[in-house]
Parts: C-alpha cells; structure tokens; sequence
C-alpha cells in the first residue's frame, strides 16, 4: 500500500488480514528501507526463473 504517514495503512492491511480465511501472522515490510541493489536482484531472479518457466512449458508442448 501507498500513502502517506500517518493515514492508517497498517489499520486497513490488519483488516483485509482479518477477513481472509488463511491462518498466521501480517508480516509487515517496509519496502523503503530496502535498498535498490537488492530489489534490482530479486527482479533478475524473477525473470530468469520465468524464462525458464516458459521454456520448460514450450518443451513439454512439443
């Protein structure tokens, strides 16, 4: 969620948290605090593990 501080994002999460049927905590991360070079890595680690997604799937087609 995006906003400002202050205007309850964590009291909207903890509802939508509540009303699901699934057990366990919220587990809250601060995005921000993240730096870059460690989100940059994630997104490579994504991608080539959809591109080996979709390889695979070609393969199992033909």
């Amino acid at each position: 969620m995006l906003g400002e501080s202050g205007i309850g994002k964590d009291v909207l999460a903890n509802f939508i948290h509540e009303q699901r049927k699934r057990k366990g905590p919220l587990i809250k991360i601060n995005c921000g605090a993240i730096p870059d070079h460690y989100q940059e890595q994630e997104k490579a680690k994504k991608a080539v593990k959809q591109l080996g997604e979709r390889r695979t799937n070609y393969r199992e087609k033909d």
